[in-house]
């Protein structure tokens, strides 16, 4: 890792399949105090370095407010050590006795890297001196596989592969060791407002070294895996969003037992009528100087006023509640296994995810976890979601009593019928997300194929059962035989391309969209390249008090035959080239599908195709040519659809050819004579022709029809006409015309008055500055704007919708169109961009689907 060339993107922390390469930020302290820790534990005699380290911070400090991002901390560090070593007023002795332990201090430390980053140093300094953190990227080597994925995704250079030598591991072991006692991320530098609605930079949760450490991996799967990249993120937001609910539920029972505790005491000693001041005094005389107990008070009161008896059946109750209490925080906090109750329970069907998950003694999931059969973890998960259940409902009665008893409104006859058929059904909403989610995981066999009726009985039962589908659109685990979940086209093990059959014969079933159908469950189709997108959909399923079904594009790098380091990348092509649409239902959002279903983050929603730039040589010459990103564009990067494609040497091409997106849109008639082709390039950098055949032709016209299909379910209209140009244009002729103005006035020896236009000026699109842009005015309207000049380039904006934002000459983000697409997509950019420059102004259509709400979360950030 190169600190100095990292801008904080998290795109290597998010799509690790084997969580070996945690991002963490540290404030200076943290760090300073973890490595003098160190220190004494290795047992060397320190009694200079405590007291030095804070004069130490407090030079560091200055060094790094006056350094650049790209400034290495590693040197300002040792500089800041040589200057507290060198101070004035040391003894010599002690100086050197001070030099040896920093001595120490560089032993413990060895050469841990820390970055000066944008969004956790540089901007909390700007807001508040002090505040800013260190981030570190660090290499777990028990863990990682070297797939090398990390580095591909890697856009700042930050990251390369090295050779592995002794020297090399021995190093990475040692640094993490470090990592191990460096605390966790403080919460102030997760860059997440409110997690349960899904604001903020929804990845960085995994800076938490819990939510990144709740898959632990060491297993055998296949490197690069994308099944583990899903199943991380997953279960990261799981433990994100349970830790503070957990925290919060532990906090209420001790309140709880505290306060019944008290009230028993009360009930107890309020039959000593301390009122009565002459019969305690008489006691207290007769006492002597004899120490005296509440229980004698009470038994020698009694003797002489009489009392009135307990009730034993409400001691018993109450004391009862009280045991079942303590035994529900005993649970909350450390149980049978010393960890406390589990974030989770997972019922796993056979396939890649139960062999690599169940390899003993290296098991991923801390946490219960079972496999049965290919076909039923949906089943087995509605049986053990029911039992489950009936436990959970056991702790909220006690909860419920307690609150009743200690309220005054408990009455046994109402309360004892209530709870007797107290069920899930019945819990609070503040009860429901409590509960650990039951999760069933299989493949595309187990969900789409053999296990597909125990899926369909599990979302038509409205339990609230989590379905995680991991979509290698293939058998992975035995083989590689079709699947239904398959491209037309797709070559595979019983699906061979011949003389007669060319792959894949029938079209992919869509199992978004018959989970749709069954109308009470909440849908995600998503990719690990969209992590926010996928993260904030695990969100909106687990709090759904329904069923959800998670369909998660894994790429299987054996099976569709890519690089081991190209899960990222080829989910990013599967949804650009319409093979994966992303897409959400929510059936709790309205009754019209346009009210549940919604398209966002899917690029040029508008079109059949994308477009992308396809960059190549001419001669010597770099040139540029933007084309449609059609299904066969991404079909030709993988060798599953190899056979579909044919090299057309230069000296072979003629008028005849006809690129691929023209071909498709040719009535049948027309087609006759024509050869489709996709451009590509050679060794060589030059342009190239593939010639596409029949087969492929017909997968690509599936895919853009599945796709019309979506938009019509969404309700996605035409686009607008793009005036954007327009609006530019008109804006350059009025400045040129103003300028022009001005210089005739002042060539007539006039000053250079102001002109009622000169805002026209400010509101100008330009791709070099930080203006906002053009756009339709309104009452009280404000463009959208970028501090384009302090843009780190991480793609968030970018990738999040391309209509919108773009890149210019240096790679810096400018706004394209500011209606490109919906207001929110303008709020998220601005709630994920790491560098914070994005602001999102205010809608230019006031009559967007919630837009209230757009306004408050884009506020912040104008």
């Amino acid at each position: 890792w190169i600190a100095e060339n990292c801008t904080a993107c998290g795109n290597c922390y998010t799509v690790c399949p084997d969580t070996a390469i945690p991002g963490l930020v540290n404030e200076v302290s943290q760090v300073l105090d973890t490595v003098v820790t160190r220190v004494k534990k290795k047992g060397h005699p320190v009694q200079h370095l405590p007291r030095a380290v804070r004069k130490l911070e407090q030079g560091l400090r200055g060094l790094l407010g006056t350094a650049a991002e790209t400034d290495p901390v590693g040197e300002l560090l040792q500089e800041a050590i040589t200057a507290t070593v060198n101070a004035p007023g040391l003894g010599e002795d002690e100086r050197t006795e001070l030099k040896r332990e920093f001595g120490w201090f560089n032993e413990e430390l060895d050469g841990f890297q820390f970055a000066l980053s944008r969004p956790y140093y540089t901007l909390p300094e700007k807001k508040a001196a002090g505040s800013g953190g260190l981030l570190s990227i660090t290499v777990n080597p028990y863990t990682c596989k070297g797939c090398m994925e990390c580095v591909e995704v890697c856009e700042d250079a930050a990251l390369i592969p090295v050779r592995q030598t002794g020297e090399s591991v021995q190093r990475l072991k040692s640094q993490w060791d470090l990592w191990l006692d460096l605390p966790t991320t403080p919460p102030k530098y997760i860059r997440v407002d409110d997690l349960e609605q899904g604001i903020g930079a929804l990845e960085t949760i995994l800076l938490d070294k819990e939510a990144y450490g709740g898959l632990a991996s060491g297993d055998g799967a296949c490197l690069g895996c994308s099944e583990k990249t899903v199943m991380h993120l997953f279960v990261a937001t799981v433990e994100s969003l349970m830790q503070p609910r957990v925290k919060a539920q532990v906090a209420r029972l001790d309140d709880l037992i505290a306060r019944l505790q008290q009230h028993i005491q009360l009930q107890l000693v309020q039959e000593v009528n301390v009122s009565d001041s002459d019969a305690l005094a008489n006691i207290l005389a007769n006492n002597g100087d004899h120490d005296i107990t509440l229980s004698d008070i009470a038994s020698k009161m009694e003797a002489m006023q009489g009392s009135h008896p307990i009730d034993p059946a409400w001691l018993q109750r109450v004391s009862r509640l009280l045991a079942q209490l303590k035994d529900l925080r005993w649970r909350y906090v450390e149980g049978s296994n010393g960890r406390g109750r589990a974030p989770m329970g997972m019922l796993n069907a056979t396939g890649c995810t139960s062999v690599w998950g169940s390899t003993y003694p290296f098991n991923p999931y801390p946490f219960p976890w079972s496999n049965h059969l290919f076909q039923d973890s949906a089943s087995l998960a509605m049986g053990v979601y029911e039992g489950h259940m009936a436990k959970m409902a056991e702790g909220f009665k006690t909860i419920r009593a307690a609150e009743l008893e200690l309220a005054g409104q408990y009455n046994e006859g109402e309360h004892e019928e209530f709870f007797r058929y107290f069920t899930w059904e019945q819990f609070s909403d503040e009860e429901f997300l409590l509960c650990p989610p039951v999760v069933a995981v299989g493949g595309d066999g187990a969900m789409y194929d053999i296990g597909f009726q125990n899926l369909s009985r599990a979302m038509m039962s409205g339990k609230p059962i989590k379905i995680l589908v991991v979509d290698t659109q293939v058998y992975s685990n035995t083989g590689g035989q079709a699947c239904t979940s398959g491209f037309v086209g797709q070559v595979s093990d019983m699906s061979q391309f011949g003389k007669v059959n060319k792959g894949k014969e029938e079209v992919r079933k869509e199992i978004g969209l018959i989970a749709m159908a069954h109308r009470t469950t909440y849908v995600l189709q998503g990719t690990i390249a969209h992590a926010n997108h996928m993260i904030e959909g695990f969100i909106q399923g687990l709090m759904a008090r329904r069923p959800a079904l998670f369909n998660l594009y894994t790429s299987c790098q054996p099976e569709h035959g890519i690089g081991d380091d190209m899960g990222h990348h080829q989910a990013k092509l599967a949804v650009e080239s319409r093979a994966y649409p992303l897409f959400r239902y929510n059936p709790d959002l309205g009754k019209t599908p346009q009210e549940c279903f919604e398209l966002d983050g899917n690029p040029a929603v508008y079109e059949d195709w994308p477009s992308y730039t396809l960059n190549y040589l001419e001669g010597s010459r770099e040139k540029t040519m933007e084309l449609p990103m059609t299904f066969a564009d991404f079909a030709m990067t993988e060798a599953r659809f190899r056979k579909h494609f044919r090299m057309a040497p230069p000296d072979t091409w003629h008028e005849n050819m006809v690129p691929l997106a023209e071909f498709l849109q040719l009535e049948e008639g027309d087609r006759e004579g024509k050869f489709p082709f996709i451009w590509t390039i050679d060794k060589r950098q030059h342009l190239s022709r593939l010639l596409v055949d029949a087969t492929m032709v017909r997968s690509c016209e599936e895919r853009r029809d599945f796709w019309v299909m979506l938009k019509a379910i969404a309700g996605v209209a035409p686009a607008a006409p793009d005036t954007s140009g327009d609006l530019q244009e008109q804006a350059r002729r009025d400045v040129v015309r103003k300028i022009a103005s001005g210089l005739l006035r002042l060539a007539e020896g006039g000053e250079l008055a102001a002109d009622p236009g000169d805002d026209l000026i400010a509101s100008t699109a330009s791709e070099a500055g930080s203006e906002p842009a053009a756009a339709p005015s309104g009452e009280g309207y404000m463009a959208p704007w970028i501090d384009t000049e302090d843009c780190t380039a991480c793609d968030e904006c970018t990738n999040l919708n391309g209509a919108i934002f773009a890149y210019n000459e240096q790679k810096k983000a400018y706004i394209k169109d500011p209606r490109g697409g919906p207001y929110r997509d303008l709020v998220k950019a601005a709630e994920k961009c790491t560098a914070q420059v994005i602001h999102p102004g205010t809608p230019a259509d006031p009559n967007e689907k919630d837009v209230a709400k757009w306004i408050a979360r884009g506020a912040k950030y104008n």
